[in-house]
């Protein structure tokens, strides 16, 4: 479940699999291994196909932020590991309100929601887009994006040719 945090997930893991109530060492022994793991193998991956070539394109041409379920510390290692910081105008990591911060970002540029564009490869995504009233354009990935709304893309090349056309880009 992309909408539940880590920790509740290793609770659960901990206490209906297992069935060792009160075990909040051995939770937090699985949280934070968790999180070593992960920012190991997401520091080191390749990209996205088109996900370099995208921020670079965009860079400078609009504001670019990053929104993720990824808990704000780790996504900030993340994102300094992998000299990406530039690239965004702001990072917001869990805990997040997507759909909240998606209305802030839009006031806060002076932007209409039409002017707004969410970028996602979640369910979870998809619908803080439509709560929000923003834009949405999906990439593939593991998290059944599924829509018959909204365009799908298997890679960043393709969101970034839509947007292009989309917007008049040169």
């Amino acid at each position: 479940n992309n909408s539940m945090d880590r920790h509740a997930k290793c609770r659960h893991f901990v206490e209906q699999i297992l069935c060792l109530k009160g075990r909040d060492d051995l939770v937090n022994k699985l949280v934070a291994r968790y999180g070593e793991l992960t920012n190991q193998a997401v520091s080191q991956c390749d990209f996205v196909t088109g996900a370099k070539e995208f921020l670079e394109y965009f860079h400078g041409r609009f504001p670019v932020y990053l929104l993720s379920a990824t808990l704000q510390e780790e996504l900030d290692k993340i994102i300094s590991a992998r000299n990406l910081n530039k690239f965004f105008h702001s990072i917001y990591g869990a805990p997040v309100n997507k759909a909240l911060v998606l209305k802030t970002l839009a006031t806060l540029n002076s932007a209409s929601v039409d002017e707004v564009l969410f970028i996602g490869d979640s369910p979870e995504d998809l619908f803080a887009a439509e709560k929000a009233g923003v834009q949405f354009v999906g990439r593939e990935s593991n998290r059944n994006l599924i829509s018959h709304r909204t365009p799908i893309f298997s890679d960043m090349r393709g969101v970034k040719k839509y947007v292009v056309q989309k917007f008049g880009l040169q």
